[in-house]
């Protein structure tokens, strides 16, 4: 590999303009390559850099002008370990210095170590830049980079690691909060996405992914959805490295500030499919009180619709729920509803028609009692829970029912209770056939 590079970089390079460079058998490399003065330094046109398994001497000239860096060494076994550079951390902002012109930036498992004693380093401006992702091993390396950066506010960043590690929130989402304040007089309520999506090498290598922007002011959910819409946003993604959903997502939610969330977004049906149960979603997201829009895609939508009725300090029991007993008076700690500002849920590819097996049925025994598993279609949990909930609330719900299996007389008997918006598809599987011809 060594061989064939001097050969093809000792000459200038007059009218390059862009550079693709692999080294396509990282395991069996005997040695690691390390770029420094390529084309004898003179690629005077070069402004697109994309190096795999390759590194890229901080000090090269060639850096100066790029508007495009991207250095992936994630599958690179010979990555150096962690070191005490200082040189070498002095380098990493002084060539970013340089490089002004940036337009879209990704570093992944090559970025400086913070030294034991880290020198003090000026913020960095990178006024151009439109994309920014860093990767490593735990979000703290990324933070120690992060911070000293100034990008648009409009840049869209994200942070890759293979765990969140101790701290979350103090390692990595203080950045969220700096980044959405850059032209903002208060902190803004933010928008939360939360699903699972493909790993960048393999359909089966799924990643945790959890996004945040700045809550709109619209009044309706119609923008609410920007997961796919290419809108800047903060995210996180975190390597699967366990099929524990519940341990998982609430390690995520722990990620940032809980009461400066105002939309939720939770897509179940992504790569991986996955749910929460009933007390999982009491137990996550009991904190989150600011939450006004919820959207729900795929299996969580089903719990989500037993929670609705339930006091988040002493759970409503299933047999009240159910069958619609008044019961004596609520007590204070009672009143307190799960998302108690909720006004306005989205539901995307449900089946209302579906059975949902629950927990929440008490029966007494001579050993005190417990609950029974019992089933009921997922229609019939939202319909009790939207009718009791709005017994002890006066907060209106608007129901927002899309791409669902659901039909006309159901949609008015949830109209008897909440405000509706129906796309009038009542079996969405028949839809896809329609499209295909």
């Amino acid at each position: 590999m060594n061989t064939v590079l001097n050969s093809l970089m000792t000459s200038p390079a007059p009218i390059l303009e862009s550079l693709d460079l692999e080294d396509p058998n990282p395991v069996i490399s005997e040695e690691r390559v390390v770029l420094c003065d390529i084309f004898n330094t003179q690629a005077p046109m070069l402004r697109r850099l994309q190096l795999r398994c390759l590194q890229l001497s901080w000090s090269a000239p060639l850096l100066r002008g790029l508007v495009y860096l991207h250095i992936d060494n994630q599958d690179d076994p010979r990555r150096e370990p962690a070191t005490d550079d200082v040189t070498g951390y002095n380098q990493f902002f002084s060539a970013l210095r340089e490089m002004s012109a940036l337009e879209t930036l990704f570093l992944s498992h090559c970025l400086p170590v913070k030294p034991g004693d880290p020198p003090k380093i000026q913020t960095v401006m990178l006024p151009h830049v439109k994309k920014l992702t860093l990767g490593g091993g735990l979000p703290v390396e990324c933070k120690n980079i992060i911070k000293h950066l100034a990008m648009p506010p409009l840049c869209d960043v994200t942070i890759e690691c293979e765990e969140l590690g101790p701290r979350p929130s103090e390692s990595t989402f203080s950045f969220v909060k700096a980044h959405t304040l850059s032209f903002a007089n208060q902190q803004p309520l933010l928008a939360m996405f939360l699903s699972t999506t493909q790993g960048r090498h393999s359909f089966y290598d799924p990643k945790w992914q959890l996004r945040f922007w700045p809550a709109g002011s619209a009044a309706d959910l119609a923008n609410l959805r920007r997961d796919r819409g290419g809108v800047p946003s903060i995210s996180i993604l975190v390597d699967r490295l366990r099929d524990d959903f519940h341990h998982s997502v609430k390690d995520l939610s722990e990620c940032i500030q809980k009461d400066i969330i105002r939309d939720l977004i939770i897509e179940s049906d992504g790569v991986l499919d996955w749910t929460l149960t009933y007390e999982d979603w009491l137990d996550i997201f009991e904190d989150y009180m600011e939450v006004e829009n919820i959207s729900v895609r795929g299996d969580v939508a089903r719990t989500l619709c037993a929670t609705l009725d339930t006091s988040t300090s002493y759970p409503m029991d299933w047999e009240r729920l159910l069958y619609g007993e008044d019961g004596s008076e609520l007590c204070e700690s009672q009143i307190r509803l799960f998302f108690a500002k909720l006004k306005r849920i989205e539901f995307k590819q449900v089946d209302f028609n579906g059975l949902s097996e629950t927990d929440r049925l008490f029966e007494h025994n001579e050993n005190g009692g417990g609950y029974r598993t019992i089933s009921t279609s997922v229609y019939n949990i939202l319909k009790s829970s939207l009718s009791h909930r709005r017994r002890q609330s006066d907060i209106p719900l608007t129901l927002f029912i899309r791409q669902c299996s659901i039909d006309a007389d159901q949609i008015r008997g949830l109209e008897e209770i909440a405000e509706v918006s129906w796309d009038f598809i009542e079996d969405p599987s028949n839809e896809d056939e329609s499209g295909k011809d």
